[in-house]
């Protein structure tokens, strides 16, 4: 009962460990640092959340992934037998560009959680609902074609509202596509055409969710 105590306190819940039938223990693992209102949750994996998930999909940004791969693959093969600088660049521009955007061919992975507790984000952490002021569905003309974002003001700085904390990513993830942004005036931007389901549905049901626990 301590276990699961201390874990709701570093969500934010209060009461939570009553909510656990037949007193089973919730899969969170936490590190806490400081006590009380300072109390930070870092060492939380998104795995261990439920709700409504949303991961990357679309068979043209796997396609595009896999070209690159492929394209690298034949310029290094080139170089190698012919020594062409011309090759060696090519080869490290569009290996590069695969690695980057390796993540979109990861599509069993969630990139963005939402559930009770509140809304958790790939590579940067999760928020209370509370903590959100404002959530808009804004579509962007790009040229000949229109890109959606879901942007998320939060009330205050991005340190004060993290309650999960996913910022320190392994090494070999530093340069890899996120699926966030965040401007200067404390705003999320989360493209949302390169994800599994169609934006309107994702913003929908986030701002529905966020409408009813924010209170």
């Amino acid at each position: 009962l301590k276990f699961v105590r201390r874990n709701c306190a570093c969500l934010g819940l209060t009461g939570c460990h009553e909510a656990w039938p037949h007193g089973s223990i919730p899969r969170l693992k936490a590190e806490f640092f400081g006590s009380g209102k300072n109390a930070r949750c870092h060492n939380v994996d998104e795995a261990d959340f439920g709700g409504y998930k949303v991961a990357y999909g679309g068979e043209e940004s796997r396609t595009l992934v896999y070209v690159l791969m492929a394209v690298s693959l034949g310029s290094a093969i080139g170089f190698f037998s012919y020594g062409s600088t011309a090759l060696a660049l090519l080869c490290l521009a569009s290996g590069g560009a695969a690695y980057h955007n390796f993540p979109l061919i990861e599509t069993s992975r969630p990139r963005i959680l939402a559930n009770q507790y509140g809304i958790f984000i790939d590579g940067l952490g999760g928020f209370r609902w509370s903590a959100i002021d404002t959530i808009n569905l804004v579509p962007i003309a790009v040229r000949t074609l229109t890109v959606h974002e879901m942007q998320l003001k939060l009330r205050h700085p991005l340190p004060q509202s993290l309650m999960v904390d996913w910022r320190s990513l392994p090494w070999y993830r530093l340069i890899m596509r996120l699926p966030w942004k965040m401007t200067h005036d404390n705003v999320i931007r989360l493209k949302l055409d390169v994800f599994d389901q169609p934006p309107e549905k994702i913003g929908w049901t986030i701002t529905r969710m966020w409408r009813h626990y924010r209170s």
